[in-house]
C-alpha cells in the first residue's frame, strides 16, 4: 500500500466506511501558505474525516509543489501541521 504526500496533505488507499456520506466532486484543503491542494473525485465525509474516490488517474495541484499522480482508487485524505518542531496528525 502506498502512501501519497504533497508539502502538508497525506493521501493513502483506504476503503470508504459505511455511512459516509457524498460531500462534493473537489478535495480543497488550504495550507500553511493559504494556497489550496486541490483534488477532483467523488468527496465523501465521515465525521471529520474526508475520502475521495476517484475513477480515472488524476493529479492532486499546488502552486508550490509538483502535481501528485494518484491512479484510481479509494483515498482517505489527511493533513499534517507542525507546531512548536512537532508533527501531529489532524
Amino acid at each position: 500500500m502506498d502512501i501519497f504526500r504533497q508539502g502538508d496533505v497525506i493521501v493513502a488507499p483506504t476503503s470508504i466506511p459505511k455511512g459516509a456520506k457524498r460531500t462534493g466532486d473537489v478535495v480543497r484543503i488550504a495550507s500553511e501558505t493559504g494556497n489550496p491542494h486541490v483534488l477532483k473525485g467523488q468527496v465523501f465525509s465521515s465525521g471529520r474525516q474526508q475520502y475521495i474516490v476517484l475513477e480515472e488517474p488524476t493529479e492532486m495541484t499546488h502552486p508550490q509543489h509538483a502535481p501528485l499522480s494518484l491512479q484510481p482508487g479509494s483515498y482517505e485524505v489527511k493533513t499534517v501541521r507542525d507546531y512548536i518542531g512537532r508533527t501531529l496528525m489532524d
